[in-house]
């Protein structure tokens, strides 16, 4: 990840009219590489209306439960099945997040879903 944040900079650098999605890729660099807080600061400069992929919400998910807020982390992912129905990952993520806060009768249509796609 050390090498692909710095490639990722470099290229930022050369290219002042890069395109928006790449705050997605240096932001998922610092996730791998466990810098939640710098993560965040660079997916919150992707707007949402650039979105390519629900991945772009389930990351900001995922930063948002590592640094402890579960109720972002829970909109980021309806965000993400707002563009994409289908994106089981959300949907397991919402699974986990409501069982982590003891709403396990919450997830039944989730998991209902889930088991219909075969995931």
């Amino acid at each position: 990840p050390d090498a692909a944040v710095e490639r990722i900079v470099e290229y930022t650098r050369s290219h002042p009219q890069f395109h928006e999605s790449m705050y997605f890729y240096i932001s998922y660099s610092y996730f791998m590489k466990g810098d939640d807080s710098n993560a965040a600061k660079y997916l919150a400069l992707y707007p949402d209306s650039k979105a390519f992929s629900p991945r772009v919400f389930l990351l900001r998910a995922q930063i948002a439960e590592k640094l402890g807020d579960r109720n972002t982390a829970k909109s980021e992912l309806q965000k993400a099945l707002k563009l994409n129905p289908d994106h089981m990952k959300s949907r397991l993520m919402l699974v986990s997040l409501a069982i982590q806060e003891g709403k396990t009768k919450e997830t039944g249509p989730e998991i209902q879903k889930i088991i219909e796609k075969g995931y």
